[in-house]
């Protein structure tokens, strides 16, 4: 197993960074980190699908637990069509109580998903069956579970044949609305999330209905995105989806502004590169499992960290379709594992604005800063064909500038960390080369 243990990587001195990066006295830097008004990272904001938990299907999240603590995740969602029309299996008793314990070793809040489909007996789900989960969950069990959410894709039900064609918003909009409410009278403190729409954009039919008529029910608003069919994870898409991406937040943010929802957060609580991992589909360069698929991941991260999202979960920790993080014959990471781990270890805990200077074409800059260290973390993508160098600069409200420069390798992500003093900065690349050979993010010497 390639276990990867970012943080006990040995620090990279500056006499040791000097030939790959550079002070300058430069005015014109390609890139300027601005310290001014950080923003805060939602502490809920990375996230991942407890998958696959079915016995039948080889149970692959079992015994993963020790390489998924090491993602440093917020929040754990353990939800999906499964959770939701308890097929194959239901999450019975057993299955919620393996769940907590598997969140609570990983150091995660559960978001529990509530199905509005069948209940753990196969039964059509209701409010009596939600309140039967909560009631254990909560009462007899004691796990003071917080986060809750209420069915999954049910703007999908009808086409996915979940439900008859008579089925309509306005019946989602009622039992969500419904649980919601049974579930804040047992406990006021609980938040609420959904209603996990499978379609993204505000031209979806599901959305006004919706939005309109259980204004009130939810506490963040979640919906889903899987940008690529399968046949269609190019290259060239993949490494160019950030601008759609942003696009649809900021529409959907705005959606939410216009009717009255302007202190509801937004959140994607399942996103992969393509909804199919079939391991039999056609491998193109950006397929799940790729190294171009781990680029686009690390694009979705830094755009959901400006654009302010709750949460960021994606599909899913272990399981046999491509889109799993580990593989399932020895648990050893994809390289989408080592991009998320970059961004959870090193990140920050505030978001920084990023100021491009010029035309920086086939690259991706994204900035944080930890509030305690006021270290300044700089994430750069370069998604062309070439090394590309570039002058950065940090920049704070005293006018105080430092420039550096640096090379980018070609199709790579470099995370540089630079203390308050620029005196010990640390650097991790990662590039396709390292990929091939199964290797993690390696540090600069």
């Amino acid at each position: 197993m390639n276990k990867f243990m970012i943080k006990s990587l040995a620090l990279c001195t500056f006499s040791c960074c000097v030939a790959a990066q550079t002070q300058t006295t430069s005015e014109d830097p390609a890139f300027t980190i601005l310290r001014d008004n950080p923003q805060p990272v939602s502490t809920h904001f990375y996230g991942q699908g407890y998958w696959s938990w079915v016995d039948q299907w080889g149970g692959h999240i079992y015994n993963t637990e020790p390489i998924v603590a090491e993602l440093n995740l917020d929040t754990l969602r353990m939800g999906g069509i499964n959770n939701d029309n308890s097929e194959p299996e239901p999450f019975t008793k057993t299955k919620i109580d393996e769940s907590i314990a598997y969140a609570d070793a990983i150091g995660a809040e559960p978001l529990f998903q509530l199905p509005t489909l069948k209940d753990w007996n196969g039964n059509e789900a209701s409010v009596k069956s939600a309140m039967e989960i909560v009631k254990y969950m909560n009462g007899e069990k004691n796990f003071h579970v917080k986060y809750f959410s209420i069915g999954n894709e049910p703007d999908y039900y009808v086409a996915g044949g979940y439900k008859d064609s008579s089925y309509t918003p306005e019946d989602t909009c009622n039992l969500f609305a419904k649980i919601s409410d049974a579930v804040k009278a047992y406990d006021p403190d609980t938040v609420i999330l959904g209603p996990d729409f499978a379609y993204n954009n505000t031209v979806n039919p599901w959305l006004k209905p919706f939005v309109e008529n259980c204004k009130g029910k939810f506490d963040v608003f979640t919906m889903h995105r899987y940008p690529f069919h399968p046949l269609l994870t190019t290259k060239f898409n993949v490494l160019n989806d950030e601008d759609a991406y942003r696009y649809t937040l900021r529409k959907m943010r705005d959606y939410l502004d216009e009717h009255g929802l302007q202190d509801i957060p937004l959140a994607i609580t399942e996103t992969n590169v393509t909804w199919d991992g079939d391991p039999d589909n056609v491998h193109l360069a950006g397929s799940p499992g790729t190294f171009l698929a781990a680029l686009w991941a690390a694009d979705i991260l830094g755009v959901s960290l400006e654009e302010k999202l709750w949460n960021l979960s994606f599909w899913s920790l272990s399981e046999e379709w491509d889109i799993s993080f580990l593989n399932v014959d020895d648990l050893s990471p994809k390289p989408v594992y080592y991009v998320l781990q970059l961004f959870s270890q090193h990140f920050g805990d505030q978001v920084l604005q990023v100021e491009n200077n010029v035309d920086a074409q086939g690259i991706s800059v994204y900035a944080g800063e930890d509030s305690a260290s006021k270290n300044v973390t700089l994430a750069v993508i370069n998604k062309s064909d070439e090394a590309k160098t570039y002058r950065w600069a940090i920049k704070d409200s005293n006018y105080y500038t430092r420039v550096f420069e640096r090379t980018f390798p070609a199709l790579s992500l470099t995370f540089l960390i630079q203390t308050p003093t620029f005196d010990k900065p640390q650097a991790w690349q990662y590039t396709q080369a390292m990929a091939d050979k199964a290797l993690p993010p390696q540090p600069l010497q």
